[in-house]
């Protein structure tokens, strides 16, 4: 019964996934001169993959898209686990 209960409150989990389309580093002043229009570049090619952490640990690559309308990213690799 307590490993049915168990179950039950894991599959109703939420989990939180990220991924980061890239990073960059500025000085204050460069951002607080940001408007609308302007263009940050990121310090990745468009034809890297982009890294999902789950719970804040890396755990897939992928490549982004569309799936039936919504943005979706297709994994294309799982991240080993170190040591």
């Amino acid at each position: 019964v307590w490993v049915r209960r168990l179950r039950a409150e894991l599959l109703s989990t939420e989990i939180e996934i990220i991924t980061e389309l890239g990073t960059t580093e500025i000085t204050p002043e460069d951002l607080m001169g940001f408007k609308v229009g302007d263009t940050l570049i990121l310090g990745n090619d468009v034809t890297d993959p982009l890294i999902l952490k789950v719970e804040g640990n890396p755990k897939f690559k992928g490549f982004p898209g569309v799936s039936r309308g919504n943005k979706a990213i297709q994994i294309t690799e799982v991240i080993e686990r170190e040591g």
